[in-house]
C-alpha cells in the first residue's frame, strides 16, 4: 500500500507536468530504495513492531485454512496459464507501452498511436489514476513487457493481497479468545467461504467477484478485490481496538495510506476510497458526540488528532476529483 500511495504521489505531478517518463521512473525507484533500506533497519531495529489486540499470538493452521489456499492456489493458476481480454486492456497497456517506447506519458492517442500533445476523453481519468504508469515501471523494472505483467505476473500477486485482506478481515472478526483457545478453524472456513463464493457470483460481468478472477490487472478490478476489503480490514481493526474508534494513530496513518493508494487505480477509486472513508469518519465523530453527551467527558486533544487524521485521508481523493473535473472542463 505504501509503494502504490508513493507512486500516486510522485505520478500524478509528473503527467500534469508532462515530464517524461525517464524521470517518473528514476525518482520513483530512487524512493522505493529509500523505502527498502527503511525497512530493513525498522525490521533489524524492531522498531514498528506491535502487538494487536486479537488474542494469542499462536496461529493454528487450520485443515479449512490448507482448503481454502488450495482453492486460491487454482485462482492462481488460472491467471498464470489464462487470459482475459476487453477493451479496457487495449488502453491501460497501449498507454503503458507509449511511456516504455516513446517516452510519454498519456501524449499519445492509446488506439492509434497519434501523437496528441494533450489529455483527451478517458486519458484525463488515467492523469489522476496512474496505473497503466505504474505497470510501465514494473515491466522496465523488471524487464518483462508490460502486456505479461498485467496479463500473466501481477494478477496471482493482486489475487493473493485480495485474499490477504479477507484473512485479515477474518482474523479481527474470530479474534483468539481472551483463554487462550484459538479460533483457526473459523478463519479458515470465512477464508475458504470467500474463496468459494467468488467462483458463483458472475451474475454480470460487473461483479466484485468477476473483476477479482477474471482481470483483477485493470484499475476498478484492484478496486473492488483488494482495495476496498483492504479498508475494511483497517476500519475493523481500528474498531476492535476501541469500539468507540480510539484505535491508535497509527492504524490511522495506515488508513490515509490506503486512501492515497486507492486513488492510484481508477476514477473509481478515487470515488469509492472518498465515499467509504467519509462514512466511516462520519460515524466516528457521531460516537465521540454520543459518548459525550452520555459520560459528560471525554479526550478531546485525542479526538481532535482522529478527527485530523481522518479529515487527511480524505485530501486526496477530493484533491484527485478536483483536478480531473478542472482538466475536464
Amino acid at each position: 500500500m505504501l509503494l502504490w500511495a508513493t507512486f500516486q504521489v510522485i505520478a500524478v505531478p509528473c503527467i500534469y507536468f508532462r515530464t517524461t517518463f525517464n524521470t517518473l521512473f528514476w525518482i520513483y525507484t530512487a524512493v522505493v530504495v529509500i523505502l527498502i533500506g527503511c525497512g530493513v533497519w525498522a525490521l533489524q531495529s524492531g522498531a514498528g513492531t506491535r502487538k494487536y489486540r486479537t488474542g494469542s499470538r499462536r496461529r493454528w493452521l487450520s485443515p479449512f485454512l490448507i482448503i481454502a489456499l488450495l482453492v486460491i492456489a487454482g485462482q492462481m493458476c488460472v491467471y498464470i496459464f489464462g487470459m482475459h481480454l476487453d477493451e479496457d486492456d487495449a488502453r491501460w497497456i497501449a498507454e503503458a507501452n507509449d511511456a516504455l517506447v516513446k517516452n510519454r506519458m498519456l501524449l499519445n492517442n492509446p488506439a492509434t498511436g497519434e501523437y496528441i500533445g494533450r489529455f483527451v476523453g478517458e486519458m484525463i481519468k488515467d492523469v489522476f489514476s496512474s496505473w497503466s504508469m505504474y505497470l510501465a515501471w514494473l515491466s522496465r523494472t523488471t524487464g518483462i513487457r508490460a502486456v505479461v505483467i498485467a496479463h500473466t505476473v501481477y494478477p496471482p500477486i493482486l489475487l493473493g493481497l485480495s485474499y490477504s485482506a479477507y484473512y485479515e478481515i477474518g482474523c479481527q472478526l474470530f479474534a483468539d479468545e481472551k483463554g487462550g483457545k484459538s479460533k483457526a478453524h473459523e478463519r479458515g472456513i470465512f477464508l475458504l467461504m470467500v474463496s468459494v463464493i467468488n467462483l458463483f457470483m458472475a451474475g454480470n460481468v460487473y461483479t466484485q467477484s468477476v473483476f477479482t478472477l477474471t482481470r483483477i490487472w485493470q484499475g476498478k478490478a484492484v478496486v473492488a478485490a483488494v482495495m476496498i476489503p483492504a479498508i475494511l480490514a483497517i476500519i475493523l481493526r481500528v474498531q476492535q481496538t476501541n469500539p468507540q474508534a480510539e484505535g491508535p494513530i497509527r492504524d490511522w496513518i495506515l488508513l490515509i495510506v490506503v486512501g492515497v493508494s486507492c486513488c492510484l487505480f481508477s476514477g473509481m477509486g478515487i470515488a469509492i476510497g472518498l465515499l467509504l472513508l467519509a462514512i466511516y469518519g462520519l460515524y466516528v465523530v457521531a460516537c465521540m458526540i454520543v459518548r459525550t453527551a452520555r459520560h459528560k467527558e471525554y479526550k478531546w486533544k485525542s479526538c481532535a488528532i482522529r478527527v485530523g487524521l481522518w479529515l487527511a485521508s480524505l485530501v486526496p481523493s477530493i484533491v484527485y476529483g478536483l483536478g480531473y473535473l478542472r482538466l475536464k472542463g
